[in-house]
């Protein structure tokens, strides 16, 4: 079996850490390779990591520059040909390991592989998430669209993607999946790999327009480094979305017109659902209302008019009560 590097950065999770670390251990793959790159944590978080520190291959804690930092150290200390990282407060499912490397044996020419989570916590029930079986190849260039605990990929593409953005603090899983997109084959399984907690201080939970923000950075990029983008730039730059920028990724696929716009289509879709968690009502009618002059096929598909309605309609308090009671 190969070798697997789980790197878990950390900082002041205490009481989720535990959980984290035996969801990893209780593996039970031979070749486990397991880093804890700790920001210098002041709640416990040190007493739990030193509980279980004979079965890690290396761990450390100092203040560091925040999450893509964390996870860059423990890549600079990896040593697997399958990689992945996991939050303090998230859970990697039993067998998972072992099945991923059985995975990626029967297929070598993928870089990536990536299946479905749990999520649980800051919602009423257990819901299960993961990539759409559609349209994979264009919503690869507009987000992340797979969650990122169940997703695992090879030393050879982190070779030649490099690091993490250390510019990006919510942004930099979607820029570096994104560089391996443009170059390698991902494959999409429907198995359930983590479990990702939502809680108040989550990022996903408090910080929506910052991800919107960072994505649209990316995106960017994504379209300086492609063709038959220009009319898409000039609507990106109408709606206020637009990064500027010289830098380019590189690209060793090809992608038609079509495709491209299709993924930008998918990446406002994407804006949407975090500026109305944000409850930013009229940046989401701005960009819903292009949707529906320019494509109202999609924004039908996407089901995206009842958000317009609702940030159109319902008073500030009422979408964030709302949204409150269904998480």
């Amino acid at each position: 079996m190969k070798q697997i590097t789980i790197i878990t950065p950390s900082y002041n999770q205490a009481q989720y850490l535990e959980k984290s670390i035996v969801s990893v251990l209780t593996q039970n793959i031979p070749n486990l390779e397991y880093i804890i790159i700790d920001g210098g944590s002041t709640d416990g978080s040190i007493d739990i990591i030193r509980k279980y520190g004979h079965k890690l291959s290396y761990w450390i804690s100092e203040k560091d520059k925040g999450q893509s930092d964390a996870i860059n150290k423990g890549l600079g200390k990896s040593h697997g040909e399958i990689i992945s990282w996991l939050n303090s407060d998230d859970q990697l499912m039993p067998d998972t390991l072992r099945h991923i490397a059985s995975l990626f044996e029967k297929h070598p020419d993928i870089a990536v592989i990536h299946g479905k989570t749990q999520l649980f916590g800051a919602i009423k029930k257990p819901v299960i998430q993961g990539a759409a079986a559609d349209d994979l190849e264009e919503r690869y260039l507009s987000a992340i669209p797979f969650p990122q605990p169940s997703s695992f990929f090879t030393r050879a593409a982190f070779e030649k993607v490099g690091f993490l953005n250390e510019s990006l603090h919510f942004g930099m899983d979607y820029d570096f999946y994104v560089r391996m997109a443009l170059q390698f084959n991902f494959l999409s399984i429907e198995d359930v790999l983590s479990k990702y907690l939502l809680h108040a201080q989550s990022k996903s939970v408090r910080s929506s327009a910052a991800f919107a923000r960072e994505w649209s950075w990316v995106f960017s990029k994504v379209l300086r480094s492609l063709p038959y983008t220009g009319n898409i730039i000039n609507d990106m730059q109408l709606l206020s979305l637009y990064r500027e920028g010289n830098d380019t990724y590189t690209v060793m696929k090809s992608y038609s017109q079509e495709s491209i716009r299709k993924a930008f289509y998918y990446h406002l879709y994407y804006l949407v659902v975090f500026l109305y968690q944000a409850i930013e009502k009229g940046k989401v009618q701005e960009i819903t209302h292009y949707i529906y002059k320019t494509n109202p096929d999609f924004l039908r598909a996407q089901k995206l008019s009842n958000i317009y309605w609702k940030t159109k309609l319902l008073p500030h308090r009422f979408i964030s009560l709302g949204r409150k009671f269904t998480r």
